[in-house]
């Protein structure tokens, strides 16, 4: 062919390519067009009080303000297509107690907060004892499908803090992208997702101007800080927010309150727990309990990795056995009893799928324990390359309560604690279906289930026992049941070249990710501890650890910095 000739089928490729881009671009444009004309923005007219609550009304829609002690708004908004009645999983009932309300004006006070309020066009301005303002609900919106925005003004000197642990799409970023606690400016999906690593988003932000925002809804959803307001945007489930007011101390014990506080964890989880993909048979643990006592290095815990349970690779891999392997592991009951005998804590890891491998596999499809597809069919997938495999439902109650027995039993051969892993959950599937609802709606909640599970089964058969879970996956007021996030970074790619020390990158950003995740009351587990991968012990060698801190007054973003010890 010519230079000319394929110069013109270039140019022709090109030209079929941009009308394909063009007429992309057009679609996604009309269907926006169209939903923005589907979008209803109500216009109320009446404003009363009504059961110790502000009704602002017009037509079929509803706003309610109602006060909470101490010093929080609780705000819904009531409409055709709104799921206020969706179980959230997030608060605690009776967690704030109510308080009087009373009306002057066009104002509400209660609890030490003002809520001062206009009707055309919609505005709630909260306002604390000083007279400050310190939020302002200026806009909101929903369609036929339940979806809905809400819009609050920027106010000066605004920063955000918390929303969960974020990280940067390494998919368009790289690792020298900063990170920073405040999330001003950002797009942060509320939608749990393993990139790697993992990213949890979580409807909270806390202002150290004063005050706590938290949506109490787990449907998929976004938080838009870039735009003229900050604004949310979810697919369904309730529209209710609260406002908590004070310091961010007294901002995070009443979000505490209201969606329940931590238990006490075990006293052993504040020492060094020593974890490492590549630990494979009970040989290895031995050997790693000779050396950390024989050398005098402390440490805690042991933590077993897929290799507990597993058999071998690909088709051999039995996720979902739930149960120590007899070819890895053929004496574990001696192994753990040795575990035990040098003080050391034993902690493994639990998934949420079953393979089809798993002796496991049969009863949890013929008892129906896994997500469906739309018409109630068992939803079978490939994972890991693995095909059929199953996830587990934990909206299902005989699902999650039969994965706490699961528990049960590898808690009765010796095991101390919980590393629930790839429950964010890491596959994602548009046609699965949790309970009856699609997967965006339930998606959120199946780590919190899964603990919830776990919970209620010690609080019946070990009520003495102090549960401690670190997982990957979380949602808010998953904490009330011994949960933690852990964040944690094997580093094959240094173990290659016999480099056996924190991959400094991660570490850094784990520390902005882990407190951004406590910004909103989460308690973490040791993340060096969890990020410091080793070879196999020396008596030489450097370990460094980097430490940072973070000022989230005056001028700073919560941009780390960084020593060496």
């Amino acid at each position: 062919m010519s230079m000319v000739g394929a110069t013109s089928v270039a140019r022709q490729i090109e030209g079929d390519v941009m009308k394909k881009w063009f007429g992309w671009v057009t679609f996604v444009f009309l269907l926006l067009v169209a939903s923005s004309a589907l979008a209803a923005t109500p216009t109320f007219t009446a404003a009363a009080v009504e059961n110790n609550r502000l009704v602002i009304s017009g037509g079929e829609a509803k706003l309610t303000v109602e006060f909470l002690s101490p010093a929080t708004a609780r705000v819904e908004f009531l409409a055709p297509g709104i799921e206020s009645d969706f179980q959230t999983h997030m608060t605690v009932s009776g967690g704030l107690a109510p308080a009087e309300l009373k009306k002057s004006g066009d104002s509400v006070t209660g609890a030490g907060l003002m809520v001062k309020y206009t009707l055309a066009p919609l505005s709630l301005s909260f306002v604390n004892p000083e007279g400050v303002e310190l939020a302002r609900l200026v806009g909101l919106d929903h369609q036929p499908d339940g979806s809905y925005t809400l819009r609050f003004a920027k106010i000066s000197g605004d920063r955000y803090y918390g929303l969960g642990e974020q990280f940067p799409n390494y998919a368009v970023a790289t690792w020298f992208t900063p990170m920073r606690l405040n999330r001003g400016g950002a797009v942060e999906e509320i939608y749990n997702r393993h990139r790697p690593p993992s990213d949890l988003g979580m409807p909270f932000w806390l202002s150290p101007r004063g005050y706590g925002l938290l949506i109490e809804n787990p449907v998929k959803a976004e938080v838009n800080l870039r735009g003229p307001d900050a604004s949310y945007s979810a697919l369904g489930g309730p529209a209710r927010f609260f406002v908590m007011a004070g310091a961010p101390y007294q901002t995070l014990d009443t979000l505490a309150s209201l969606t329940g506080r931590t238990p006490v964890p075990p006293r052993w989880v504040t020492g060094y727990m020593q974890s490492r993909y590549g630990y494979h048979t009970q040989q290895d643990y031995f050997w790693l309990m000779e050396n950390f006592r024989g050398r005098k290095i402390p440490c805690d815990v042991l933590i077993f990795d897929l290799d507990w349970f597993a058999y071998g690779e690909g088709p051999e891999v039995r996720m979902g056995n739930l149960s120590w392997s007899p070819v890895q592991f053929p004496d574990s009951a001696k192994l753990l009893a040795d575990m035990k005998a040098q003080g050391f804590k034993s902690i493994t890891i639990i998934e949420p799928y079953i393979m089809s491998a798993s002796h496991n596999y049969r009863p949890v499809l013929e008892n129906k324990y896994g997500a469906t597809n739309a018409a109630g069919g068992p939803y079978k997938f490939e994972f890991w390359g693995v095909p059929d495999s199953l996830l587990l439902d934990y909206t299902n109650p005989a699902a999650s309560d039969w994965y706490a027995e699961q528990v049960k039993k590898i808690h009765l051969t010796g095991v101390d604690a919980w590393w629930t892993d790839l429950n964010e959950p890491e596959t994602v599937f548009d046609d699965l279906w949790y309970g009856g609802q699609p997967e965006f709606k339930q998606h959120n909640l199946q780590a919190l289930l899964m603990h919830k599970g776990m919970a209620e089964m010690y609080a019946r058969e070990f009520p003495d026992e102090r549960l401690f879970i670190f997982s990957r996956g979380s949602f808010i007021g998953d904490w009330r049941y011994g949960a933690t996030v852990g964040e944690y970074e094997h580093n094959g790619r240094l173990r290659q070249f016999g480099v056996g020390r924190i991959r400094y990158q991660f570490a850094e950003r784990s520390f902005v990710s882990l407190l951004g995740v406590r910004l909103q009351g989460d308690v973490q587990e040791d993340t060096l501890g969890a990020l410091l991968d080793t070879q196999r012990i020396t008596g030489a060698g450097e370990l460094r650890l980097t430490a940072a801190y973070y000022q989230l007054s005056g001028d700073r973003d919560g941009v780390y910095q960084q020593y060496t010890v």
